[in-house]
């Protein structure tokens, strides 16, 4: 199937944001934000804890304001700039999560709880985009592409960071939080190149 410009479009904003989930919600940013909390003193149980209420509480305002934000997105031009107005305060907060000082932990957790807001308010309007740009015939094949296209940029994103990782911080250039910070900045700018 032959896609148009406006499909490829919303195929590609999941390949962009696939960065933000594979590095900062899965593999990165929890095994950081355990070892600068370890480091502040706090034990592995409550910064296990701390993770679990930061994403629950990140989770909950967004469900809470999927309602309104749902009604929104039927006035008339006003989805493209929700998504726009999501998808940057996503790419913010995944920035800004890199230049928080390791001593912060508390202000790294408000971050990444805006940072969930943002990706997850943006895929809120993404997601209702497929009917604008598929019709019913063309729906299947869009989303599954997207899907697809999603995985493949965030398993890219994901070798970027282990080259990192594996080359000792591309020989020493980077220390273990450099890397990490090395992770969020590389998710922001995946994720403004291809949105």
């Amino acid at each position: 199937m032959k896609f148009t410009k406006q499909q490829w479009q919303w195929i590609f904003y999941d390949w962009a944001n696939s960065g933000y989930g594979i590095l900062v919600v899965t593999a990165v940013l929890p095994v950081y934000f355990k070892a600068v909390a370890g480091e502040s003193g706090i034990n592995a149980a409550n910064s296990t804890a701390l993770w679990g209420y930061a994403n629950s509480f990140g989770t909950l305002v967004v469900s809470l304001m999927a309602p309104l934000l749902g009604a929104l997105a039927d006035y008339p031009n006003s989805k493209r700039r929700w998504l726009n107005f999501f998808t940057w305060i996503g790419i913010i907060m995944t920035f800004a999560l890199a230049v928080i000082p390791p001593k912060q932990w508390g202000v790294l957790l408000l971050i990444y709880v805006f940072s969930i807001i943002g990706y997850s308010g943006g895929n809120l309007f993404y997601d209702g985009f497929l009917t604008d740009v598929a019709d019913d015939q063309q729906m299947d094949a869009v989303s599954t592409t997207g899907y697809g296209m999603g995985y493949l940029g965030g398993v890219i994103v994901f070798i970027i960071f282990l080259i990192a990782q594996v080359s000792g911080g591309f020989n020493g250039l980077l220390s273990s939080y450099g890397i990490a910070k090395f992770s969020f900045i590389l998710a922001a700018i995946w994720w403004v190149v291809f949105a």
